[in-house]
């Protein structure tokens, strides 16, 4: 698959409805978790490791995103 092609079906992916109310959703579960309501330390575990799970899910577009930038810039120094 080609880089362009690779960006190109991110770029469709993150315009679906289905993936906005992914991140929505995602959004609305990180917006509830909170390491100090745990109750003993495994609870507090397992609500930080969801939290850094759905940290990296939110961000995921944004790193999709700059990766394509500096693929382009890359494609642009090729160039000169």
């Amino acid at each position: 698959m080609e880089d362009r092609e690779y960006f190109d079906n991110y770029l469709d992916l993150f315009v679906s409805k289905g993936w906005l109310q992914f991140i929505e959703d995602n959004q609305g579960v990180l917006d509830n978790l909170d390491v100090r309501t745990s109750k003993n330390w495994d609870q507090h575990i397992e609500i930080k490791t969801e939290l850094e799970v759905r940290e990296l899910i939110a961000s995921f577009e944004e790193g999709i995103r700059l990766s394509m930038e500096v693929e382009e810039e890359d494609d642009l120094d090729d160039d000169v």
